[in-house]
């Protein structure tokens, strides 16, 4: 990804439409968003592999909605972070579908409480690379609230219009995703600060 973002970025620096000052900034800004396109093929192409293409794809989409507002855990590398998100999507939807046929609500209300009760009292979650002003903090924790909000009344209205398809579970599995990502970030922040929890 990093040799297609660079030359992607020197094209427009050639051509006089990018700043050379600003390079890494680009390169890495591309490389990010490719590497997230990237993720949503993979884990669209696994879902359709395995017959349920929009369940992992639901539970990927919904924790990348909530992850860039209200932080997450980072992975020491690119592509460890595209298995992760993969994998784990899949796992949700398979998840999902089961407590679609065992008592629903009750689980989609377990997982939103608890999800949505984690990410509401945690995010955002900092960076040590990444540290936030107040403000920044401020600002960033009332958008993580919104886009909770936001993903919360999606999984129920999914729920309730799709009744027999799990793809409101695949909703409150994405924010489970979140949480636990907003979780082990918080804990690994806490651990380098203090040397322990």
């Amino acid at each position: 990804m990093h040799a297609l973002a660079n030359g992607i970025t020197s094209f427009f620096i050639d051509r006089g439409l990018l700043d050379e000052e600003h390079r890494p900034w680009y390169v890495y800004a591309l490389e990010s968003k490719l590497g997230q396109g990237a993720t949503v093929l993979f884990t669209l192409a696994a879902g359709w592999l395995l017959g349920r293409p929009l369940q992992p794809l639901l539970v990927l989409l919904a924790a990348m909605f909530l992850r860039r507002r209200a932080g997450d855990w980072h992975a020491p590398t690119a592509w460890l972070c595209q298995i992760l998100s993969v994998g784990l999507a899949v796992l949700g939807g398979f998840a999902a579908a089961w407590c679609a046929a065992h008592r629903p609500w009750l689980w989609l209300g377990a997982l939103l409480a608890v999800s949505g009760l984690a990410v509401w009292l945690l995010a955002p979650a900092e960076h040590p690379n990444l540290p936030f002003t107040r403000a920044e903090l401020a600002a960033n924790r009332r958008l993580a609230r919104q886009r909770l909000a936001l993903v919360l009344v999606a999984a129920v209205l999914l729920q309730a219009l799709f009744p027999f398809r799990p793809y409101g579970l695949c909703t409150a599995a994405g924010i489970f995703l979140a949480a636990a990502g907003v979780l082990a970030q918080t804990i690994q922040q806490e651990v380098m600060e203090h040397g322990k929890l």
